[in-house]
């Protein structure tokens, strides 16, 4: 390929990921990609060698036709200034058509036009749509879904209060969708054939990623977990089986198959004895009171099935970093019997199921010490 092609925001992690899915998977020469970023020297280890850095910044319009001369095809990658990134948006559509930019791919959000919208930010993004199809120049307008990785930050809070406040309707499906798979298919849409593209894409996890939003929250009775890392193994595969295995104090099982909200398809080195398969993303809810009749500690265990075999690890930290979250969360009642979730000393996940009369074993271990202070033994 012999036309020039130009990342927007390179130096963030969604414009590195392209620029390295453009070498990597695409085979595109590096002498004709061109990284842009507001700070050129945050870009000193961008990609294999060859790749040309320019400085790009949409609050300095006057630069802009300079830094996009020469280049045929280009990316915006929406910046990160929410509420005040219109203004630069619409002056790097403004600057690609002056240099004669052939085609624009922009990442935007999932249909933000409309009056009134409940998403703050879509007016940046409509506004820049809008923009592009007023250019007169080819596009192609990525619409990702929410990047299932956000929820590491958002669900925090989430489960500590019970409470999602969101601007989706109750019950609304969300697909979530990983930051790799925009990245690759905003990679795809720069070097796919163009023939006088005007299109828009939704770049989405589909219906099987999809979750609704009250499956995540708190409910009396059931442990909620979900995870976002990677699995070790050498073998895995993107049809294996995850499930949530509970495993109580007399060697009984209960079993939970988890939802994938990311299919993995991607395998890296990760050790001279084992391969890494990327980003394996899941959910599981677990119903605790099938634990009820089995008093006692039970311990969590991620599993996944191959071939008829299944494998399975602790549940901890380091296997689903949901799990730590869970850790959090207070006794519940449910089925006449006190459960409570916490991690044991090597951070695995412990559930602890015992009988409404002895609440003594779940006052915090501080709070049991002042106790005792307090009222005397008899």
């Amino acid at each position: 390929m012999s036309e020039k092609l130009l990342v927007t925001g390179a130096a963030g992690k969604l414009g590195r990921s392209v620029v390295a899915y453009l070498v990597e998977d695409f085979g595109i020469d590096p002498a004709d990609i061109v990284a842009g970023t507001r700070d050129p020297a945050k870009l000193d280890d961008v990609g294999p060698g060859g790749v040309a850095v320019r400085t790009v910044d949409f609050d300095k319009p006057d630069d802009l036709a300079t830094a996009f001369a020469g280049i045929d095809r280009l990316l915006i990658v929406s910046s990160d200034a929410i509420g005040t990134r219109l203004a630069g948006h619409k002056a790097a559509v403004a600057a690609a058509t002056a240099a004669g930019v052939k085609g624009i791919v922009y990442t935007s959000a999932p249909n933000p036009h409309g009056a009134s919208h409940p998403l703050i930010f879509a007016g940046d993004h409509a506004g820049t749509e809008t923009a592009i199809f007023e250019s007169g120049l080819s596009y192609r307008i990525l619409r990702n879904y929410w990047y299932h990785e956000n929820l590491l930050r958002t669900l925090p809070p989430v489960l500590k209060s019970g409470a999602w406040y969101t601007a989706e309707a109750p019950g609304t499906r969300v697909a979530y969708v990983a930051r790799e798979d925009c990245a690759r298919a905003a990679a795809a849409a720069l070097v796919r054939p163009w023939d006088h593209d005007k299109a828009v894409y939704d770049i989405t996890g589909g219906l099987s990623a999809c979750v609704r939003l009250h499956q995540l929250s708190p409910v009396r009775g059931r442990l909620l977990l979900a995870g976002i890392g990677y699995l070790n193994d050498a073998t895995a595969r993107a049809d294996d089986d995850i499930a949530v295995v509970l495993t109580g104090p007399g060697g009984d099982e209960h079993l939970t198959r988890a939802v994938r909200t990311r299919t993995p398809d991607r395998v890296e080195p990760a050790g001279p004895e084992h391969t890494r398969l990327a980003w394996a993303g899941w959910h599981a809810d677990v119903d605790l009171t099938r634990l009820a009749p089995s008093p006692g500690t039970w311990r969590c265990r991620l599993t996944v099935a191959q071939g008829g075999v299944r494998r399975a690890a602790d549940l901890g930290v380091s296997r689903g970093p949901f799990a730590e979250l869970v850790g959090r969360s207070g006794p519940q009642e449910a089925a006449g019997r006190v459960f409570r979730i916490g991690r044991g000393s090597d951070g695995q996940v412990l559930v602890t199921v015992a009988a409404l009369g002895s609440p003594a074993r779940y006052i915090p271990r501080p709070v049991r010490a002042a106790l005792r202070r307090v009222v005397p033994r008899r």
